[in-house]
């Protein structure tokens, strides 16, 4: 083993060039793709944390359900993030970052979280293997191989937990190593230790159970307890004897975690050894340690391997595979210590002395695990289900993809080159100057390694000018990619949208978008200053496309939507005036049932309509509510009576004012209609609705729109069947002080197309008896 010669300069050096090199390459293979629903927890929770200071999901509530919850926030009904809080709070800065640049997505560079904390952790471990007394060559290989040899590389695309995790843990024994190194008397690295611990927990509870380990490594007498060989003989018959249990209880379907042994320690495409080869590398160094009577390193590689993954089998139950992920995800913090045990195999391999068989068994192995990790990181991990056979069912934890050759991800997978693009951002976004500007920055710091390493004199620049080059890249790299169709970029009604909640809207405001789809687009592009937007989930009735059924059928809105929807409604009208809903459809597109504003018509206002679609097709509406309460039951008769008399047919029984009749500037007024038929009607009419001056002179206007927002149209009344129609408008804001009227019509078009308004009896009426008015003073303030 050979020992540092470097001065501490160029340790430094070598380490920022190491993890620059680590992040180029990393970025090279960066795809920003939230396609894990842990991972859009996560990162939805980091939003809600920066903009409304709390944890609540908001952007992913449509995934996510609350009726679970027995206490729902009173005035946003959602659900916690539940999960560990470091990690949303450490990328917080991350979504500030996004916020403060130009032309740089919130989820592009709160993705980048992983990139650099998985360098981060290789940085940690070079130290490590110094701090154990091996020589910069040793520590840089181990840590390439470490980097790009096991799943981290895979775990570097995703904002999943583990590669935190992995950090704090190997952090918190690095302080413990350097305590022990001190011969116990240095307090700080005790404090540090004990800190980066909580921190670990903070970051994933289940790194408690690596407690156990971190002992381990401090105890003090370990050495000289286990000099003897026959204890050290002991322990290793011990662990064969435990590996034979374990084996045995993997085989059992009586033990209800056996999939999750099987899979965790010996299934060839699931366990650490079949996913990330290059582990193996530690069987040798650990056979080196005890010789040598350095055992610490092995009892913590091992115990940590059964504990964790234990602790996993045993209490994760049907969720030990982790969801759609790269096997096997929970474990991925137990890496770098099978990697410390390594350091004696890839020390001697890297001697002129080794024998050029070792060499070889040691070349096919990395060459093997480059393949598997390229493989992890070539496309998203969902689209590894569609080669799949039928019985696997979409499983991705099918054992047959995890026992047997012909499944294995990395042998599947290649059948995807060449039919579909890699999973890479740079590819999506159609920018070729990204790969160049990572791949000079790689190159540069593999130079910046060997400069470091042969001149200490250009240690201080490499020191300097590596890290500068590495926030240039990355900032420029976040301005390449910014328009990415993944998050909708090029949707003009969506563009449009923002502008207009910049306009109408306030940061007080809710937005709900009726159904999942669109919300990547506000995750990725959405102002931090803007509405909270509210994702709404896919209800069963409404239809996918023109040929589907939907699961409901009904002419009761109620029944069309999730329960927790309403909920979640009726709670917003409780504490605000107005409410806004991106809608995905239009009533131009008839075969969509749009169950959400069907009920906000029934219950709720219509106030104003927005149609963005632009010239793209994708339908964008936005829509605003009075959220006053509107009277639902047909049976429930109007406050106000009305004598007025639509053509020879249809009758204004009455109406309701539900907020009165008196108002400021400002207010929205919301009126509720009540018609009645006496015939069935052929024809369909529009409303028109307007608050006047008395004697003539529209102030304002509600939006035209046949009864109830389009969904009760005039001929699909049944006679002597009352309708209410809810409609509402904007008062102006510089109205005067003074007695209105609200005007009242019904229209039809002629055969020309031309406005046909039908003939008003019965009442008060303006326009030369074509406009009703209703029997109620409106008092503006």
């Amino acid at each position: 083993m050979m020992q540092s010669t470097l001065s501490r300069g160029q340790r430094v050096a070598l380490l920022i060039a190491l993890m620059t090199l680590i992040t180029s390459v990393y970025m090279l293979t960066y795809s920003g793709r939230m396609g894990y629903t842990d991972t859009r927890f996560l990162f939805d929770a980091t939003e809600s944390l920066v903009r409304d200071g709390d944890f609540l999901l908001d952007l992913t509530n449509g995934e996510r359900r609350f009726w679970d919850y027995e206490e729902p926030l009173p005035q946003v009904p959602l659900v916690p993030v539940n999960a560990e809080p470091l990690q949303i709070v450490m990328a917080a800065p991350l979504y500030l970052l996004a916020d403060m640049l130009p032309n740089a997505g919130y989820v592009h560079v709160v993705w980048l979280f992983n990139v650099l904390v998985s360098a981060l952790a290789v940085g940690v471990f070079y130290l490590y293997a110094l701090q154990l007394g091996y020589g910069e060559r040793t520590a840089i290989i181990t840590g390439l191989l470490f980097a790009f040899g096991t799943t981290l590389w895979a775990y570097s695309k995703t904002f999943f937990q583990e590669p935190l995790t992995l950090l704090l843990i190997l952090l918190a024994a690095y302080f413990v190593e350097r305590w022990r190194s001190s011969g116990y008397r240095s307090t700080g690295n005790v404090i540090a230790a004990v800190g980066v611990f909580v921190l670990a927990f903070a970051a994933r509870r289940a790194a408690l159970v690596a407690l156990p380990v971190l002992v381990v490594i401090g105890f003090p007498w370990l050495e000289r307890l286990l000099a003897p060989l026959w204890v050290r003989r002991g322990f290793f018959a011990l662990a064969g004897v435990t590996a034979i249990g374990l084996f045995v209880a993997s085989r059992l379907p009586a033990v209800p975690f056996s999939d999750a042994l099987h899979g965790y320690f010996f299934s060839i495409g699931g366990s650490l050894w079949g996913t990330s080869p290059l582990v193996l590398l530690a069987v040798p160094g650990m056979w080196v340690l005890a010789w040598q009577n350095r055992m610490r390193y092995v009892i913590a590689a091992l115990l940590m391997t059964l504990i964790y993954a234990g602790a996993y089998a045993y209490g994760a139950g049907d969720e030990w595979f982790g969801g759609l992920s790269f096997p096997p995800r929970f474990l991925v913090p137990i890496l770098p210590f099978l990697m410390l045990c390594a350091l004696p195999a890839v020390d001697y391999l890297t001697t002129p002395n080794s024998k050029r068989t070792w060499r070889i068994v040691a070349g096919v192995l990395v060459l093997y695990s480059l393949w598997i990790q390229f493989n992890a990181v070539s496309y998203w991990w969902g689209e590894y289900t569609t080669l799949l056979p039928a019985e696997a069912r979409g499983l991705t934890e099918w054992r047959g993809g995890l026992d047997n050759v012909r499944y294995l991800r990395w042998v599947l997978l290649p059948q995807l080159w060449g039919a579909e693009p890699f999973d890479f951002v740079w590819i999506r976004t159609g920018q070729p100057l990204f790969p160049v500007i990572f791949g000079v920055l790689a190159a540069l710091s593999a130079a910046g390694i060997w400069l470091a390493w042969r001149w200490p004199r250009f240690a201080r620049y490499i020191a300097i000018t590596l890290p500068l080059l590495a926030i240039t890249s990355l900032y420029g790299g976040m301005r390449l990619i910014h328009s990415d169709d993944l998050y909708l970029a090029f949707s003009g009604g969506l563009n449009s949208s923002l502008d207009m909640i910049q306009r109408e809207m306030t940061a007080d405001d809710v937005l709900l978008i009726s159904q999942p789809g669109y919300e990547a687009f506000y995750m990725n592009y959405g102002d931090i200053n803007g509405p909270r937007v509210i994702t709404l989930p896919f209800h069963q009735g409404e239809r996918e496309n023109p040929d589907a059924v939907p699961v409901i059928d009904s002419p009761n809105p109620a029944r069309l939507l999730e329960r927790p929807t309403i909920q979640l409604i009726n709670t917003l009208a409780e504490g605000r005036d107005s409410l806004w809903l991106l809608s995905h459809s239009s009533p131009f597109i008839t075969w969509s049932v749009r169950p959400v504003e069907r009920y906000m018509a029934q219950h709720h206002y219509p106030l104003r309509t927005f149609d963005l679609t632009g010239e793209d097709g994708l339908p964008v509406r936005l829509i605003e509510y009075s959220m006053a309460t509107a009277p639902t039951q047909s049976l429930q008769g109007p406050q106000q009576t009305s004598r007025l008399q639509y053509g020879d047919d249809i009758a204004l029984v009455g109406y309701t004012l539900p907020a009165g009749d008196s108002y400021a500037p400002g207010d929205a007024l919301p009126v509720s209609l009540f018609w009645l038929s006496d015939e069935k009607l052929a024809e369909s009419y529009s409303v028109a609705m307007h608050l006047a001056q008395p004697g003539g002179g529209v102030i304002a206007s509600a939006e035209d729109s046949q009864p109830r927002a389009g969904f009760a149209p005039t001929n699909t009344w049944a006679a002597n069947v009352p309708v209410w129609d809810n409609r509402a408008l904007r008062i102006p804001a510089e109205i005067a002080p003074g007695e209105y009227e609200l005007w009242v019509a019904l229209y039809g078009f002629n055969a020309s197309g031309e406005i046909a308004l039908l003939d008003v009896t019965g009442g008060n009426s303006a326009e030369n008896g074509t406009i009703g008015i209703l029997p109620t003073t409106i008092m503006i303030r």
